[in-house]
This record gives C-alpha cells, sequence and structure tokens, in this order.
C-alpha cells in the first residue's frame, strides 16, 4: 500500500507494480495532485484506469493493525463507501515533504515564513548572505512541484559561473 497523492507516492507506486508487487494507493484527496511531474501522471492514471494499481480517493488511514499470528497486518480506511480493512505486507507512507530551513535561518538566510522559500537570486543562486547558495528542491521551499532533480540540474553551473565570474 501506498499512502500519498503526489510524484513521491506515484514513483513508489509505478516502481513497485514494475517489479512486480500488487500496489494499492490512497489518497485523502478526490484527485491526484495537480503537481505531478509531467511523464509520471499518464503512466499513473494508465495503471489505474486499467486496475493494475488499484486506488482509493478521498480516503484516510483510520488504524494500523499489527500482524497476528493467524492474521497478515491490516489497514483500517475510512472512505466514501464507509469503513474497510485491508490486508497488508508493508505501507510506503509518501505524505509530504518539508524543507530543513533551520541551518539557512541559522546562516543569516532570510526565508519566507509561509512557503520557507530561502531568499537568493534566481539566476546565481546566491542567498542574501553573500557566498552562501542555495540549488535544487531546497529553492522551492514547500513548493514541491516546481523544482525537482530533472529540472535543477543546472544549479551547479550557475553556481560555478558566477563564483568564476565575481572572484576574477
Amino acid at each position: 500500500m501506498v499512502v500519498g497523492g503526489g510524484n513521491s507516492a506515484v514513483k513508489v507506486a509505478l516502481d513497485l507494480w514494475r517489479n512486480g508487487a500488487r500496489v494499492t494507493l490512497v489518497h485523502r484527496r478526490a484527485q491526484l495532485k495537480k503537481t505531478i511531474k509531467y511523464w509520471l501522471l499518464p503512466d499513473i492514471e494508465n495503471r489505474i484506469a486499467e486496475g493494475s494499481i488499484a486506488a482509493h480517493f478521498e480516503t484516510r488511514i483510520r488504524a494500523f493493525l499489527p500482524a497476528t499470528a493467524r492474521q497478515r497486518a491490516r489497514i483500517v480506511l475510512e472512505g466514501p463507501d464507509g469503513t474497510t480493512e485491508a490486508q497488508v505486507d508493508a505501507v510506503y507512507l509518501q505524505i509530504g515533504y518539508r524543507p530543513f530551513v533551520g541551518l539557512l535561518r541559522a546562516a543569516g538566510v532570510t526565508v519566507d515564513e509561509r512557503s520557507l522559500r530561502p531568499t537568493f537570486d534566481p539566476e546565481s543562486c546566491e542567498t542574501d548572505v553573500p557566498g552562501l547558495y542555495v540549488a535544487g528542491t531546497l529553492q522551492a521551499g514547500l513548493e514541491t512541484g516546481k523544482i525537482f532533480i530533472d529540472n535543477s540540474r543546472h544549479h551547479g553551473s550557475q553556481i560555478v559561473g558566477h563564483l568564476v565570474s565575481t572572484r576574477i
């Protein structure tokens, strides 16, 4: 069972399914997040539509029940059709990402309280603390659908370019 409706949950569900696991996706909302990577979305939608991956939307986990000598571990689900139990071998909780910005704040970087985005120059990746740079998903704070490894590979060269241009 994979719990969540974002990129990580979709990726885990697809990887498990491709490697032979029977997968059930559980998400508390009516649909998957709109921020799912464009190349993953049709894949997961097709797997759900064809029944290869079971999906329960508008569903929450109410309890984790341990395995006994007679029964596998179980999950109590509450959704549109009421409360049900599902037997599981494993549960992958993919329910959120929150960047750790404590180190940035301790270094003096201004961090937006709502979005957790650090203040930085998008051209150089330099923060408002001279000589301190941020790269990758940390730049997006909580807006995880905007920056991910696939579209942030150039941050390293931006930083090096800035260092070279300002140090000569």
